[in-house]
């Protein structure tokens, strides 16, 4: 399902108009709230599982996709500025260029939607990932709400962690 939804987002066509509809949703109020406080939540979730489980294996290897894989290689190497910060602009996934010189706040992938994908994959319970589904989605739904990502920033977001921690296992 994921791989068939990052094929249909590298369509400029779809990645534009599904970012486009979505930020036309007048929430930005609480997707605001949301894109802020879902990072502590997670945090503490993770703390908490921790606490439970003692299985610091899965989220040091959760923190070092995240860190390192996404906001580190992905985001320090390619250029793709936030549709808020280029007056929503809008740059394909083909109009990604390698970034010469680090530059803060990249667009690609999304940062949010990957931690907290991460935490759904490691999630000891299945109630608890039917609410992480949930809050991936809503998560996602927030940043592009936010002028903050793209579709596709999102889609390839869980796109990459899937990969990652395929070659990781």
């Amino acid at each position: 399902m994921i791989l068939i939804l990052t094929i249909l987002s590298t369509i400029p066509f779809i990645d534009k108009n599904v970012s486009k509809y979505i930020r036309s949703f007048n929430y930005q109020k609480y997707t605001q709230i949301i894109s802020d406080k879902i990072i502590y939540f997670n945090i503490f979730i993770n703390l908490l599982y921790l606490y439970i489980t003692g299985n610091h294996v899965k989220l040091l290897i959760r923190y070092f996709i995240e860190f390192f894989i996404i906001n580190f290689f992905f985001k320090c190497l390619l250029d793709r500025p936030r549709p808020i910060q280029s007056n929503f602009k809008y740059y394909s996934i083909f109009d990604i260029k390698l970034s010469k010189v680090w530059k803060n706040h990249q667009s690609f992938p999304s940062g949010h939607v990957a931690t907290i994908y991460l935490t759904y994959n490691i999630m000891f319970d299945n109630y608890f990932k039917m609410i992480y589904l949930f809050l991936v989605f809503l998560t996602a739904i927030s940043r592009i709400n936010l002028g903050a990502h793209y579709f596709s920033d999102c889609i390839f977001a869980i796109f990459i962690c899937d990969i990652s921690l395929l070659i990781l296992k």
